[in-house]
């Protein structure tokens, strides 16, 4: 019987666990997406006009510029 007990409390302990970092990365999802738009809007509209479309170094040099 205590085994019994010791084995419902790891799998409830589990599901929380699970349940959290679920939340968490729903989390950090969705801010992540919306700083993305955010990030987007500030740029200005000419610049995504004539570029193509932009490589993941520019990005992150848009990002840097925008942040200092």
């Amino acid at each position: 019987a205590g085994r019994d007990a010791q084995l419902i409390s790891t799998i409830v302990n589990l599901i929380l666990i699970s349940t959290i970092l679920g939340l968490a990365i729903i989390v950090l999802v969705d801010s992540l997406h919306k700083w993305y738009l955010f990030l987007i809007k500030k740029t200005p509209y000419e610049l995504h006009e004539t570029s193509p479309p932009s490589t993941l170094s520019k990005q992150m040099k848009e990002a840097t510029v925008f942040l200092s």
